[in-house]
């Protein structure tokens, strides 16, 4: 398992299309915001693999463009845009994304969380800082 530590509004790319951003609350909630340019799926670990982005149920824990949510992720500082989806989770909390890629969240300190990466060898996770620095056009066309 790959553990990085980002702090608010700190990046996480996975194979150049996924994008995920986690925010901190007071309480030891997570908001985890996930951006992608691809259809694939997306669900909390103990849920239906069924779901996919954009057709998540409606639930305190992984709504999508509802008040609630929105105000969390806009509460955490999160760039919140149109079609990304929202999670909210504590410690060990766990996400599968295209049925191939899990995120924990291992450890929630201060302004800091500690993202538990597990995926095959074959898909590059990178600190969003480090993405933009390599990107061919050098990062001046991203929106992270």
């Amino acid at each position: 398992m790959l553990v990085l530590m980002r702090r608010e509004r700190e990046s996480v790319i996975i194979d150049d299309d996924i994008t995920i951003i986690a925010g901190c609350m007071d309480n030891g909630t997570v908001p985890i915001l996930i951006r992608t340019t691809r259809d694939v799926r997306v669900f909390p670990k103990e849920t239906d693999p069924q779901t996919r982005a954009g057709d998540g149920p409606e639930s305190p824990s992984s709504a999508r463009r509802n008040g609630r949510d929105e105000s969390a992720a806009e509460l955490a500082g999160l760039p919140w845009k149109r079609g990304d989806l929202i999670f909210l989770g504590g410690k060990d909390w766990r996400i599968v994304i295209g049925g191939s890629i899990e995120i924990r969240i291992t450890e929630v300190c201060s302004r800091r969380v500690y993202l538990g990466f597990d995926a095959p060898k074959n898909i590059a996770i990178l600190r969003g800082e480090i993405y933009q620095r390599f990107r061919p056009d050098g990062g001046r066309n991203s929106d992270l």
